[in-house]
C-alpha cells in the first residue's frame, strides 16, 4: 500500500471512528484525494454532515447505497476495512497536512508535464508559457490548504502594523514629492493599485519619474514597465531631476558645459547603482506584466511597480472587446498588488469627448471609455494643465485631482510644472 493510500485511509477511517474530526478537514477538497473511490467517500461524508446525519460504517454504507455509488467504491466491506488496525485519533492535522503535500506533488508533476508538452509543440510563445506556468504554480501555493488566520490574529497583526507605522518603522505610503498632494493622501500605498490619468503631454510620466528619484536612492526596489520611454530616456530624465540641470541640455549633450557634463556623468553612475529595473520589453500582456512583477518581487524584493502606460499593453482580443480586456488587465494588476504586497502605479490615458472644451478638466468618467479602470483602483489621480491657445502647449500652472480615494481625502491640489527638470512642484495657492 502506498503512502498516499495509507494517508487517505487514515483520514477517512478516523472520521468513521469520530465524525467530529471531519471539522479538521475543512481545508480539504475531494480532489485532494488521489483515489477516485476515496473522493466519493469523502464527498459523501461531507454531504451527510451538512444534512445532519451521524457518520459511521453503517450510515455511510446506507447513504452511498441509496445514492447508487456504494458498489463503485468496493461496497460495504471496503468501508468497514477503512478502520481496520487504525488507532482512534481525535487530532488528524498531521494526516491532513501530509495529504496536501502529496496533492501538491501530483499537481507539480501534472503542470510540468503539461508545459513540457506545450513547449515541445512550439505553437505558443515562450513568454506566454512562462507566464502561464508561473500562474499555475502560484495557484498550487494558494491552494496549500493552510488554515485561515483567525480574526483575532488578523486584528492583532494590524495593531502591530499601526504601531510600526506610528514609530516610523514601516512605510505607510510612498511620497510623490508634491507637498500638498502628499498631505492630502499618504502616497502610493502597498497592497493597492493607484491609477494616474491625464490627456497627452500633461506630465503623467513626470510624476512616476519623481517617485523613482525619491525612493530608489533610499534603497527601495522599483520595477518600471516602460512602454512609453526607453531605459536611456528615463535615466536622462531622472538625471535632470537629481542634478537640476535642464533636461533639454541632457537630451542634447552638445549643449552641456564641461562642468555640467561631469555632473551628469556622476548622476548617471549613481543611478546605475540604484535597486531598480527598467523593463522596456515591447507588447507585454497583463499576464506577462504580472508574472514579471512577481519574479521581480522574489529576486530583488521589489516594493513599487510602475506601468507606463496601460493602453500600450498588448491585448490579444479584437477591438470590439477592448473594454473587457482593459478591465480584465486592471483586475489582474489590482490583484497582483494585493497578493504580492506591492504599491502599484498604473498610468493611463483618458478620453477626450467630442463637443467638450479641451480645457475642461477630466473626470473619473473619462476613464470608462477604455475600461472599468478607476473602479478597480484604490486611488485615482488626474493631471490637468490647460492648453495655451497661442502655443498649443500645456501651461505650467495646473492641478492634480484626487478623483477617487477609498481611504483618504478627495480633492485637488494646485501645482506648477517645471519645464527645465520636467517635474511638478508646489504652487502658490495649495489646495484647489
Amino acid at each position: 500500500m502506498s503512502v498516499t493510500e495509507s494517508t487517505e485511509r487514515a483520514i477517512l477511517g478516523s472520521i468513521l471512528f469520530d465524525h467530529e474530526v471531519l471539522d479538521q478537514t475543512s481545508s480539504l477538497e475531494p480532489t485532494a484525494f488521489a483515489l477516485a473511490s476515496h473522493q466519493q467517500i469523502f464527498q459523501a461524508m461531507r454531504k451527510m454532515a451538512k444534512a445532519g446525519y451521524s457518520i459511521d460504517n453503517v450510515t455511510l454504507g446506507e447513504y452511498m447505497g441509496r445514492h447508487g455509488v456504494l458498489s463503485s467504491i468496493g461496497g460495504a466491506s471496503y468501508i468497514a476495512s477503512l478502520t481496520e488496525g487504525l488507532p482512534r485519533r481525535r487530532h488528524i492535522g498531521d494526516y491532513v497536512d501530509l495529504l496536501h503535500e502529496q496533492w501538491q506533488r501530483r499537481q507539480l508533476v501534472k503542470i510540468c508535464e503539461s508545459y513540457a508538452a506545450r513547449t515541445e509543440n512550439g505553437a505558443e510563445e515562450v513568454s506566454e508559457l512562462i507566464a502561464g506556468a508561473d500562474r499555475d504554480l502560484l495557484n498550487v501555493i494558494a491552494d496549500s490548504g493552510s488554515d485561515w488566520p483567525s480574526i483575532e490574529q488578523q486584528v492583532h497583526a494590524e495593531m502591530e502594523v499601526i504601531h510600526e507605522q506610528r514609530a516610523g518603522r514601516k512605510v505607510m505610503g510612498y511620497r510623490y514629492g508634491i507637498p500638498a498632494l502628499d498631505r492630502m493622501i499618504i502616497g502610493l500605498v502597498p497592497k493597492e493599485m493607484t491609477v494616474l490619468g491625464g490627456r497627452p503631454e500633461q506630465g503623467k510620466s513626470s510624476i512616476m519619474a519623481q517617485l523613482i528619484a525619491i525612493h530608489c536612492p533610499l534603497g527601495i526596489p522599483i520595477h518600471v514597465f516602460s512602454y512609453e520611454m526607453s531605459a536611456g530616456q528615463l535615466s536622462r530624465r531622472i538625471a535632470s531631476i537629481i542634478t537640476g540641470i535642464p533636461f533639454h541640455k541632457i537630451r542634447h549633450p552638445e549643449r552641456l558645459s564641461v562642468d555640467e557634463a561631469k555632473v551628469v556623468d556622476q548622476a548617471l553612475l549613481r543611478i546605475s547603482t540604484w535597486p531598480w529595473v527598467i523593463d522596456e520589453s515591447a507588447s507585454l500582456t497583463a499576464d506577462q506584466v504580472c508574472a514579471r512583477a512577481r519574479m521581480s518581487k522574489r529576486r530583488q524584493g521589489t516594493a513599487i511597480v510602475c506601468v507606463d502606460y496601460l493602453q500600450k499593453m498588448r491585448f490579444d482580443g479584437n477591438q470590439n472587446q477592448r473594454y473587457l480586456d482593459v478591465t480584465a488587465a486592471c483586475v489582474a494588476m489590482a490583484g497582483l498588488a494585493k497578493d504580492e504586497d506591492l504599491a502599484l502605479l498604473l498610468i493611463s490615458s483618458v478620453s477626450e469627448k467630442s463637443g467638450r472644451n479641451r480645457n475642461d478638466a477630466p473626470t473619473l468618467q473619462d476613464f470608462r471609455q477604455s475600461g472599468d479602470i478607476a473602479y478597480e483602483a484604490s486611488t485615482a489621480l488626474l493631471v490637468h494643465r490647460e492648453i495655451d491657445e497661442e502655443t498649443g502647449r500645456p501651461v505650467q500652472d495646473g492641478m492634480i485631482m484626487v478623483a477617487k480615494a477609498r481611504s483618504d481625502e478627495a480633492g485637488a491640489v494646485r501645482v506648477w510644472f517645471n519645464t527645465n527638470t520636467l517635474t511638478f512642484e508646489a504652487s502658490r495657492g495649495g489646495t484647489a
